[in-house]
This record gives structure tokens, C-alpha cells and sequence, in this order.
């Protein structure tokens, strides 16, 4: 038996302008996805996931085609019968409701090293292979969502730590931003390239920055936020263009301010951020930003402590930077019922065998 992992996911910075093409910055966290597959075809099996159709990802990896040279599996026959996955640590502990933290794709990338992979135990995944699971999994995803979606979840759950995505080729509803004026440009070099997108790897969040995720009470839909996105460019298009690359030149910001160990530089893009999104619902007519995360800004904002949303907004998760001399423990202590702290370490590694 052959058995993988591979991490959720947060937004920091880019949510919406990566669909177009932006650039953002996602980090995988440590609650990680359980893939197994067996000799024996003893049918799919999965644990913790509210999938609609249950079947519908395992079919998705396993159609998507095997990429060239890759050893994996070899000639054996696996199929979505050889194949399992344990979902539950993406979910609420004490709840069982679904977190946003990218479920569905970690389970893609999971499902597809277990595919992919010799069953070669305490074996490190090499570089040409962890660049072949993501191709694969990007595949199988896009195939899932019927050509939609960023698939920064995807390759954060692959490389894992802490990365910069672009999506080369969009294909949303919205217009590619890469043919917008730009605005305070930088030049990001990317550790990986492919046909689909770009990937600067292994950034590090600095040193006295302490960042905490805040679970809002209730899951939120990207897909709404996302469709309303594009009926509001179909309206007002130019205004659009400018919200949504703004969300893209704030994670510009961000990954310099990364690049630099610049703290100062970081807590302003969230800042920027944070009402980069409060903008953009507004234009959108959607609550990316909740009464729920207003009521957090103010109790952050007593103790010197910044918010945003991450990734889609309008429920999920809100994440804290702020230094690590601010007072962490009267902040977290404020938080009323309806607002949790859930802890997660930031920075995990990507996909892997486990033992």
C-alpha cells in the first residue's frame, strides 16, 4: 500500500486578481489530507468529506492522462477502486464543519501522487516529480471545476511552505489582467515554470511577524463571490479591471515585502488588502467582507493588530499579522463565541509520502 499527504492551504495576498492571471501569495498550513491507494481494488473510500458526488474527484485524477516519463504506478491497473482518502483534519475538530482551507484540492494532489508514485517508502518525492503531480493534479482539477479556478490551492498543496502563484493561461469569465496598465510593477523571477503557471517557491514570513488564522463561524462559497465577480465586470468593466488589480498589486507588495524581511511593508499591504476586498464586494454587491469580520478589524485594530480576509471572503477564515510583541493573548481572549482562533502552523511542506 502506498500512502500520501498533502496540506491545506490559506490566501494571504491576490484573492480575485489571480483569476485573472495576478499574482498572489498562498500558504500551505498543517492539516493535511490522507491518500492511500491498495493492491486490491476493494472500491473508493473516503472519510470526512460532504462532497455532493463523492466520486466525482477520485474519476477526475484517475482520467487525467498519465505525463510522459513518469514511472509512478507503471503498468499496474488502479483505478478509482484502489484508491482512498481521509479528509477529516480539514474539517472543524469540534463542529465536523467543512474549514476553507482547500479541501477538495488537497485531496487532488494526494489523490494523484498516490497514483502517480512507486510505492517506495520513506523516499523523498524528487523535483521532476513533484512538477509532474502538479501538472497532473492541475489537470484533474480544472477538469473537476470545468475549466475555472485559479488552481493556487493545487500548488500550494504540491510545493507546500509558503509560495507566489500566477495562472498563465485564465480562463474565467473575467479578462486576463496581465493586459492591464500596470501600477507599481515588480520583477518576481519564478522558481518553477510550466503551461499552466508560475511558482516562486520557499518564501519565508519575517521574523517577529506573527500571523493567526480566525475561523468567522460559517463557510463561505467562492464560487458565489466569484460569479458575482464576473456579472459585475459584464456591468462595469473598467471599474473592475482597477478593483481586481489592485488585489494583484497588493501580493506584488507583499512578496517584495517577503523577499526583504520587511515587516512594516508587509502590515501595510494587509492593510491595503483588507480594504482592497472591503472595495471590491462593494462594486460587487456581495459581503466579501462580513459584519463578523468588521467586528474582528475593530478588536485587532485596539491592540496594533491587522486583518484580512483570506481567500474569498464573506465567511471562512480571517487572518491576524501583526508583531510579536503585540498583546496576542488580550487580542485572541476578546474574541467572542462566534469567533475562534484556530491554530495552524504556517508553512508546511507539500505533497509526500508518508510512512
Amino acid at each position: 500500500m502506498l500512502k500520501t499527504s498533502a496540506p491545506g492551504k490559506l490566501f494571504l495576498f491576490g484573492e480575485y486578481g489571480v483569476i485573472r492571471g495576478g499574482w498572489s501569495v498562498v500558504v500551505a498550513v498543517d492539516r493535511r489530507v490522507i491518500a492511500r491507494r491498495r493492491e486490491a481494488a476493494t472500491g473508493y473510500q473516503i472519510r470526512g468529506a460532504d462532497f455532493d458526488d463523492p466520486l466525482a474527484l477520485p474519476e477526475a485524477v484517475v482520467a487525467q492522462a498519465r505525463p510522459a516519463g513518469f514511472g509512478g504506478s507503471g503498468d499496474k491497473p488502479v483505478g478509482v477502486a484502489n484508491l482512498s482518502a481521509d479528509i477529516r483534519a480539514l474539517y472543524d475538530f469540534k463542529s465536523g464543519q467543512k474549514l476553507g482551507l482547500g479541501s477538495s484540492a488537497a485531496s487532488t494532489v494526494a489523490l494523484s501522487a498516490a497514483l502517480l508514485l512507486e510505492d517506495d517508502a520513506g523516499v523523498e518525492i524528487t523535483p521532476g516529480q513533484r512538477e509532474a503531480i502538479f501538472g497532473h493534479a492541475f489537470g484533474a482539477h480544472r477538469a473537476l471545476q470545468n475549466g475555472r479556478g485559479s488552481c493556487a490551492d493545487i500548488a500550494a498543496a504540491t510545493f507546500g511552505k509558503t509560495i507566489a502563484y500566477r495562472l498563465r493561461h485564465p480562463t474565467s469569465g473575467l479578462a486576463d489582467i496581465s493586459a492591464d496598465e500596470p501600477t507599481e510593477s515588480i520583477r518576481i523571477r519564478a522558481t518553477h515554470r510550466s503551461e499552466e503557471a508560475e511558482i516562486l517557491s520557499d518564501l519565508q514570513l519575517p521574523p517577529g511577524l506573527r500571523v493567526e488564522a480566525i475561523w468567522l463561524g460559517a463557510p463561505a462559497r467562492s464560487t458565489r463571490f466569484v460569479r458575482a465577480c464576473e456579472e459585475a465586470f459584464a456591468r462595469e468593466p473598467a471599474a473592475m479591471t482597477r478593483a481586481l488589480a489592485e488585489t494583484s498589486t497588493v501580493a506584488e507588495a507583499a512578496i517584495a515585502a517577503l523577499q526583504h524581511s520587511d515587516n512594516a511593508a508587509l502590515l501595510a499591504s494587509v492593510e491595503r488588502g483588507d480594504r482592497a476586498l472591503d472595495e471590491l464586494g462593494e462594486l460587487i454587491g456581495a459581503p466579501i467582507i462580513t459584519e463578523a469580520h468588521r467586528h474582528l478589524r475593530g478588536l485587532a485594530g485596539a491592540h496594533q493588530i491587522q486583518v484580512k480576509p483570506s481567500g474569498a471572503g464573506g465567511g471562512d477564515f480571517s487572518l491576524a499579522f501583526g508583531p510579536e510583541g503585540a498583546d496576542w493573548d488580550a487580542f485572541l481572549q476578546s474574541l467572542p463565541a462566534l469567533l475562534r482562533h484556530i491554530p495552524l502552523t504556517f508553512g508546511a511542506p507539500g505533497v509526500a509520502r508518508e510512512r
